[in-house]
């Protein structure tokens, strides 16, 4: 079944359609539908696991590990610096950090480098309220990855399927 997925800004509506069916969602509906749909996923995609509602945003970045250096690279230099350290940190997956900065040129790779060790840091400092902003400022990071990575691949820059 095909699954088509339309924003209508004019409305801020998400119009989902399969079948004959069409379903309109805002934001916060369609983010709670993707959380439902997300823990269902180890039951579809064997090795897909979902420990928590955050794996919704980390399973769809650790399709970067599937695709090839150079579109890695394409990819790398669709995204903002900054976002791409609080994805990394929120990611909390060493293979995947070394993926992305293998694809790094070695001066950007040791600057992100060097802001990843700090933000890491920073966050054993702060409250526990402070940690839960930042933990959400690094949500919404890798929100922004992810509909990089949709458009990298929309646009054909991407062999991932």
């Amino acid at each position: 079944m095909d699954i088509k997925v339309d924003y209508a800004p004019e409305t801020g509506l998400y119009h989902l359609t399969f079948s004959h069916a069409r379903i309109s969602l805002t934001r916060p509906e369609l983010e709670n539908l993707t959380l439902q749909a997300a823990r269902h996923l180890p039951g579809i995609l064997p090795g897909v696991e979902v420990r928590e509602d955050e794996d919704v945003y980390r399973i769809p970045l650790r399709r970067l590990m599937d695709m090839t250096d150079r579109d890695i690279q394409v990819f790398l230099r669709e995204v903002q610096s900054d976002d791409l350290v609080k994805t990394l940190w929120f990611m909390d997956d060493a293979t995947f950090t070394e993926r992305m900065m293998a694809n790094l040129s070695q001066r950007t790779r040791e600057m992100l480098q060097g802001d990843l060790k700090d933000f890491a840091a920073a966050q054993a400092r702060v409250s526990e309220r402070a940690q839960a902003h930042n933990r959400a400022e690094a949500i919404e990071a890798a929100k922004r990855l992810i509909a990089a990575l949709h458009a990298v691949v929309e646009n054909g820059q991407s062999t991932l399927i």
